[in-house]
């Protein structure tokens, strides 16, 4: 489960062939900048979010949409699955939704 943005970038790091490295020069910045922004130092500011887009697009995640959808406690679901799904099928994602808000 993705909590926080910052575990959000941890995991789009990791899924780019090239790690935090390649990202930050698919980004346009060195290492150093890139890091700056990501923890806030040397008063630069954090990411946009045309650049956390950008993250995402670049590894084909879904992390920032995952933690997007975590903090406001909804449930993403694939738009190319719900023209296969029936009423049996529906029903159960509201029980495992009501399931999951019940832990939470």
């Amino acid at each position: 489960m993705v909590d926080t943005i910052n575990i959000a970038i941890r995991l789009m790091c990791k899924a780019h062939p090239h790690g935090r490295l390649g990202m930050a020069a698919d980004m346009g910045m060195t290492i150093d900048q890139f890091h700056n922004h990501l923890y806030r130092k040397c008063g630069s500011r954090f990411f946009s979010l045309d650049e956390l887009e950008h993250m995402e697009d670049l590894t084909g995640t879904t992390h920032l949409a995952e933690y997007f959808a975590n903090r406001k406690r909804m449930t993403l679901v694939d738009v190319s699955t719900v023209e296969k799904v029936d009423k049996v099928d529906l029903y159960d994602i509201e029980l495992s939704n009501i399931a999951t808000a019940g832990k939470r």
